[in-house]
């Protein structure tokens, strides 16, 4: 029948070419659409590179079979194409890569892109050219090489695995898994703390360490809902308790010209803890220094402004942890 018949029409785009195979994807056919998937064309590749037609029309069918095996892309040949439209193709597919050949084709096919591929002499060895066009626009997506391999053909199953898997695309991830729903512990109901105040263990009695239980115990009952048991009161059990532990203080007398000052310095350490675990939920150390013209104050009252300074600092590190909140207890009031 020559050249009229589908057969030999086809056979004329993939027997003597394969230097430059091109395939198409698309929705090219009623079987395509039945299938579910996408068609990739695949065509006849041009070649520079001596390949007998038997190893290009061996190559073409790998190509096609490793499509079919992505389950992603219907692989489609030069059969596919109406009879109606073949006269507007090159007798040569692997031409087809201008704008208007490519629209034409995918107007004759529904294919949406064209992979075009190239076997070319680079420097004394075959290397395998691919292009992938966008068959509506023409445009070229994407390109990339394969250099031939001394151990094997220059067109291989192996190569043909990777062109096919290349062309289609990688396969979409799957959905992530839905996280099963949070386990809701158990809410054991919080009620204002109590805080009892105290000498830290071993700390010896002193004016300085109950002025600042004292100023501390003000302090706190300016935040919070928690209350606050005095050193030595009774009543209600703790469910923290603030220790304080002096390093330091004195004030002293000195000579300054013609006048007397009064040098004081004080270093004191604040400590919360829970009770009964003894688990630590805050700890601060302030430390702070006066230097006043002795006429004006009195030994006692550098003490004084001393251990406000102490407190101040205390306070603000208590406020900048948010420590108020921890200051809790387990169950109703």
């Amino acid at each position: 029948m020559g050249d009229s018949s589908g057969s030999g029409w086809a056979a004329r785009f993939w027997l003597p070419l394969l230097g430059a195979s091109i395939l198409v994807l698309g929705a090219t056919s009623a079987r395509a659409d039945e299938a579910g998937g996408g068609g990739l064309f695949v065509l006849p590749v041009e070649r520079t590179w001596p390949v007998s037609p038997s190893a290009a029309a061996v190559f073409d069918e790998r190509l096609s079979i490793a499509i079919a095996e992505t389950r992603r892309a219907r692989p489609l040949g030069p059969r596919d194409v109406p009879e109606a439209q073949r006269s507007t193709l090159p007798k040569e597919l692997s031409a087809c890569v201008t704008p208007a050949c490519l629209k034409r084709l995918a107007q004759a096919t529904g294919a949406e892109r064209v992979v075009g591929t190239k076997l070319a002499d680079d420097g004394g060895g075959p290397t395998l050219f691919a292009s992938v066009y966008d068959a509506r626009t023409g445009a070229l997506v994407q390109r990339r090489e394969w250099p031939g391999r001394p151990d094997e053909p220059p067109v291989s199953g192996r190569l043909a695995g990777e062109i096919a898997r290349w062309a289609v695309g990688p396969a979409p991830s799957p959905a992530p898994a839905v996280p099963p729903p949070p386990v809701r512990a158990a809410v054991i109901p919080q009620s204002p703390g109590v805080v009892a105040l105290a000498l830290a263990p071993g700390e010896p009695e002193s004016s300085q360490a109950n002025a600042l239980l004292d100023q501390l115990a003000t302090q706190l009952g300016r935040r919070g809902r928690f209350s606050i048991l005095p050193r030595g009161g009774g009543g209600a059990s703790p469910s923290q308790r603030a220790t304080v532990q002096v390093e330091q203080a004195h004030v002293s007398l000195r000579a300054h010209h013609v006048h007397h000052v009064r040098e004081g310095a004080l270093a004191a350490v604040v400590t919360i803890v829970d009770v009964p675990s003894g688990t630590e939920l805050f700890s601060a150390r302030g430390h702070a220094e006066r230097s006043i013209e002795s006429k004006k104050v009195s030994d006692e009252e550098v003490m004084s402004q001393l251990v406000d300074d102490v407190v101040a600092q205390w306070m603000q590190a208590f406020d900048a942890q948010s420590v108020a909140g921890k200051l809790t207890k387990k169950g109703s009031p």
